[in-house]
């Protein structure tokens, strides 16, 4: 795991955190740390929404940007 890797999940769990997205949270925890699992109250707490799916978008277009900016200046 590098420091960039760390770096990048802090800031998706920190964006989802204030927005409120249990979903989103839950789920990027579980892909971070496969042995973790919520219980059945914190799934019940992550309904999917609209908001939720239109922050999945925003990440990924700042993920892409990001990657996009490292890829330029390595270059």
């Amino acid at each position: 795991m590098t420091f960039e890797q760390m770096s990048g999940w802090l800031n998706e769990l920190s964006v989802l955190v204030q927005a409120k997205n249990v979903h989103g949270l839950v789920t990027k925890l579980v892909a971070i740390v496969p042995e973790y699992w919520p219980s059945p109250e914190i799934i019940s707490l992550g309904a999917v929404d609209r908001h939720d799916q239109a922050l999945n978008y925003q990440l990924a277009r700042a993920s892409l940007a990001s990657t996009q900016e490292s890829a330029e200046s390595a270059a």
